[in-house]
């Protein structure tokens, strides 16, 4: 009994150690060499259509945000025309759409303020200008998309603020006719 398990035993090992073999000289060693077709522009499940009848595979290995519409190839190693050994994988960048980004409401917020909430909601100030209002200085009026609406690609706005000055104001009374002691 002890002789025929381990002849089972041996014999399983060698089957494995030769499967092992194959896979490592067909994967190592294979000489047959492909062009990456260009499967920029398609969804995963039909580049994958295309290349595996070459005997090519695709994987995914990110997604970004793009200009390109969600879900379709935006780059990949090897590039198109490069030669890729036959049982390779194409790896491909899919895009994420483009990123879009609410504008939230800036308006009273000062100007320290409006940066922080700008920078958390995903956001570049590109131009700040001022105008008199009657706002404290340095708040916001306005923004460039306005308020609730949609910004995508560089995600940037615009600010107004207010240049209007805190001035205080007294009312002095007329002095006029009254001697310098006096008004002491």
């Amino acid at each position: 009994n002890k002789k025929i398990t381990y002849a089972l035993i041996t014999l399983l090992s060698i089957a494995i150690i030769v499967y092992a073999f194959k896979l490592f000289i067909l994967f190592f060693f294979n000489d047959v060499k492909l062009t990456a077709p260009n499967i920029v522009g398609m969804t995963v499940s039909d580049a994958t259509l295309k290349v595996s009848p070459i005997g090519l595979n695709v994987t995914v290995s990110s997604e970004e945000f793009s200009e390109t519409e969600k879900g379709l190839i935006i780059s990949q190693i090897p590039e198109p025309d490069k030669e890729i050994k036959q049982q390779r994988a194409i790896e491909v960048v899919v895009s994420k759409g483009i990123q879009k980004h609410q504008v939230p409401n800036f308006r009273g917020l000062d100007l320290y303020a409006a940066k922080r909430l700008a920078e958390e909601s995903g956001l570049k100030i590109k131009d700040i200008s001022r105008t008199h209002h009657d706002f404290e200085l340095e708040q916001v009026i306005s923004s460039e998309p306005k308020a609730g609406s949609y910004v995508s690609g560089d995600n940037t706005i615009s600010l107004l603020l207010s240049l209007k000055q805190a001035i205080k104001t007294a009312v002095i009374p007329d002095l006029t006719g009254i001697s310098l002691s006096e008004c002491e």
